[in-house]
Protein backbone atom coordinates (compact mmCIF):
# COMPACT_ATOMS: atom_id res chain seq x y z
CA UNK A 1 0.00 0.00 0.00
CA UNK A 2 2.65 2.26 1.09
CA UNK A 3 4.22 1.98 -2.44
CA UNK A 4 1.05 3.03 -4.49
CA UNK A 5 0.81 5.72 -2.27
CA UNK A 6 4.48 7.39 -2.89
CA UNK A 7 4.00 6.78 -6.57
CA UNK A 8 0.54 8.64 -6.26
CA UNK A 9 2.83 11.50 -4.75
CA UNK A 10 5.38 11.26 -7.80
CA UNK A 11 2.24 11.39 -10.12
CA UNK A 12 0.41 14.36 -8.53
CA UNK A 13 3.99 16.13 -8.85
CA UNK A 14 4.17 15.51 -12.44
CA UNK A 15 1.01 16.88 -13.41
CA UNK A 16 1.09 20.33 -11.10
CA UNK A 17 -0.82 23.15 -12.73
CA UNK A 18 1.26 26.96 -12.75
CA UNK A 19 -1.63 30.10 -12.72
CA UNK A 20 0.27 33.29 -12.78
CA UNK A 21 -1.91 36.11 -10.98
CA UNK A 22 -0.81 39.35 -10.01
CA UNK A 23 2.98 38.67 -10.67
CA UNK A 24 3.21 35.52 -8.53
CA UNK A 25 3.61 31.96 -10.48
CA UNK A 26 0.87 29.55 -8.13
CA UNK A 27 1.76 25.94 -8.47
CA UNK A 28 -1.26 23.81 -8.18
CA UNK A 29 -2.06 20.48 -7.23
CA UNK A 30 -2.88 17.91 -10.78
CA UNK A 31 -6.21 17.42 -8.99
CA UNK A 32 -8.15 19.20 -6.46
CA UNK A 33 -6.91 17.82 -2.75
CA UNK A 34 -9.63 15.82 -0.59
CA UNK A 35 -9.22 18.00 2.62
CA UNK A 36 -10.75 21.04 0.13
CA UNK A 37 -13.97 19.04 1.39
CA UNK A 38 -13.09 20.37 5.28
CA UNK A 39 -13.42 23.83 3.80
CA UNK A 40 -17.21 23.67 1.64
CA UNK A 41 -20.26 24.79 3.85
CA UNK A 42 -23.47 23.48 3.36
CA UNK A 43 -25.19 27.03 2.71
CA UNK A 44 -25.22 29.04 0.14
CA UNK A 45 -21.81 31.22 0.70
CA UNK A 46 -20.99 28.91 3.90
CA UNK A 47 -17.52 28.47 1.85
CA UNK A 48 -14.22 29.16 3.80
CA UNK A 49 -12.57 30.57 1.13
CA UNK A 50 -9.25 31.00 2.62
CA UNK A 51 -9.18 27.21 4.11
CA UNK A 52 -10.18 26.35 0.85
CA UNK A 53 -7.44 28.46 -1.18
CA UNK A 54 -4.52 27.63 1.83
CA UNK A 55 -5.96 23.52 1.23
CA UNK A 56 -4.84 23.76 -2.82
CA UNK A 57 -1.97 26.22 -2.35
CA UNK A 58 -0.20 25.30 1.19
CA UNK A 59 0.96 27.52 3.78
CA UNK A 60 4.03 28.55 2.35
CA UNK A 61 2.56 29.86 -1.19
CA UNK A 62 -0.46 31.10 1.03
CA UNK A 63 1.74 33.66 2.80
CA UNK A 64 3.36 34.58 -1.19
CA UNK A 65 -0.61 35.35 -1.70
CA UNK A 66 -1.06 37.72 1.49
CA UNK A 67 1.82 38.99 0.78
CA UNK A 68 0.13 40.99 -2.36
CA UNK A 69 -1.78 42.74 -0.18
CA UNK A 70 -4.61 42.15 -2.57
CA UNK A 71 -8.19 43.64 -2.11
CA UNK A 72 -11.22 41.58 -1.62
CA UNK A 73 -12.50 42.18 -5.10
CA UNK A 74 -8.90 41.00 -6.40
CA UNK A 75 -8.70 38.33 -4.21
CA UNK A 76 -12.21 36.61 -4.93
CA UNK A 77 -10.62 36.93 -8.41
CA UNK A 78 -7.76 34.72 -7.39
CA UNK A 79 -9.97 31.90 -5.87
CA UNK A 80 -12.29 31.94 -9.08
CA UNK A 81 -9.18 31.89 -10.88
CA UNK A 82 -7.59 28.90 -9.13
CA UNK A 83 -11.04 27.11 -8.74
CA UNK A 84 -11.57 27.14 -12.70
CA UNK A 85 -8.62 25.45 -12.72
CA UNK A 86 -10.67 22.62 -11.60
CA UNK A 87 -13.77 23.14 -13.52
CA UNK A 88 -15.22 24.57 -10.64
CA UNK A 89 -16.32 28.37 -10.40
CA UNK A 90 -17.11 29.96 -7.22
CA UNK A 91 -19.88 28.93 -4.76
CA UNK A 92 -19.74 25.64 -6.44
CA UNK A 93 -18.62 22.32 -4.72
CA UNK A 94 -16.76 19.55 -6.34
CA UNK A 95 -19.91 17.50 -5.75
CA UNK A 96 -21.95 19.36 -8.28
CA UNK A 97 -19.84 18.03 -10.77
CA UNK A 98 -21.22 14.23 -10.74
CA UNK A 99 -24.84 15.56 -11.52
Amino acid sequence: MAESANGGAAARSKGRKTLKFEGLALKLPAKLPFKVLRHLGSGAGAEDVVGVLTAIVGDEQMDKVWDLDLDLDRGQDLVGAVLEQYGLTTGESPASQKS
